[in-house]
């Protein structure tokens, strides 16, 4: 379900988030709070929205492959940019299956 457009009401979403994920994200709602008291919060809406973000990609595990699971997510920041701005997060790996070796010579 995409945060930014909720089904309509009275409808059914094809996929519901779980109450609990596997994984940590640390205790983001909090930081997004001290954040805002700072003075320097996402607000609200977009706050709500990166964390069904994260919780999501600990969820689904977007780009591993079946024995790798996303363990951890940590949000490091926005940057804001010309055309549009970014969201920066770091996710970790466990048991991350080694790359095969390069070839030489090529």
């Amino acid at each position: 379900v995409d945060p930014a457009n909720p089904p309509p009401e009275g409808t059914v979403p094809e996929e519901v988030l779980p109450a609990e994920v596997e994984g940590d994200m640390g205790d983001l709602l909090q930081d997004f709070s001290l954040l805002e008291r700072a003075g320097v919060g996402f607000g609200k809406d977009e706050s709500l929205r990166l964390f069904l973000a994260l919780k999501t990609l600990l969820h689904k595990n977007p780009g591993t492959t079946e024995p790798e699971k996303i363990s951890r997510v940590r949000l490091w920041g926005k940057i804001y940019g010309l055309d549009s701005d970014y969201i920066v997060a770091e996710a970790v790996v466990a048991d991350r299956q080694p790359n095969p070796p390069l070839p030489e010579g090529e």
